[in-house]
């Protein structure tokens, strides 16, 4: 999406995304960081999740409104989509596989 992005954690917002399964989870709050990044110009770096249970999330998002001079745009993405998404468990944590509509 962006070339060689460094991302200050100077903006923080909450989003909270709901989701009728965890694979769907991850498709859902991918997109809503895409609509943020279309709709506000912000982009996020830094992520903690607050609050993790099936089918919700919600997460804290730490980063910048975009800066030009900056951050460039090599693709734009248009949204994450379902098509063969796969979520798994892993001793780390989780696996995603997500395929993006660009």
């Amino acid at each position: 999406m962006f070339a060689d992005l460094v991302v200050a954690a100077v903006v923080e917002r909450v989003l909270t995304v709901d989701s009728v399964d965890d694979a769907a989870l991850v498709i859902d709050w991918l997109n809503e960081l895409i609509y943020v990044l279309d709709a506000e110009q912000t982009v996020f770096g830094d992520f903690e999740v607050l609050e993790l249970t099936a089918g919700r999330a919600v997460i804290r998002c730490r980063g910048e409104h975009v800066d030009t001079t900056r951050h460039h745009r090599s693709r734009e993405v248009k949204a994450a989509t379902y098509h063969m998404a796969r979520l798994r468990r892993v001793p780390a944590g989780y696996v995603s596989r997500v395929l993006f509509d660009i």
